[in-house]
């Protein structure tokens, strides 16, 4: 079994991750060593934390249309709710809550 402060893998291989509303399964992991597992789902977070920081950047600095940034909002929102990475999601759900505001306000 291993752990850390965002998840962690069961003896059966089960990853889970930690959220405000408890743990939720990540996947299975059979292929190597615990640590390995958290290793893989942890690079998987950190390409969510890259993408949501290239909207948040597009955003700001583009003339992306509303619909089109509210299209990338929700894309990027089913991904951090599916629950396929390990690391602080509940942080992301709140970097797309605010992308979100921050596009209605250029709708307006």
């Amino acid at each position: 079994m291993s752990s850390d402060p965002w998840g962690r893998v069961d003896e059966t291989g089960t990853v889970y991750v930690r959220t405000a509303d408890g743990e939720q399964v990540v996947g299975s992991w059979q292929a190597g060593s615990p640590e390995e597992a958290l290793a893989y789902f942890e690079r998987k977070y950190e390409g969510l934390v890259v993408e949501i920081g290239l909207l948040e950047k597009r955003v700001r600095t583009t003339d992306l249309s509303a619909k089109d940034a509210q299209a990338a909002v929700d894309h990027l929102r089913e991904q951090v709710e599916a629950h396929h990475a390990v690391g602080d999601l509940d942080a992301l759900r709140a970097r797309l809550d605010k992308l979100v505001a921050t596009v209605e306000a250029r709708r307006e």
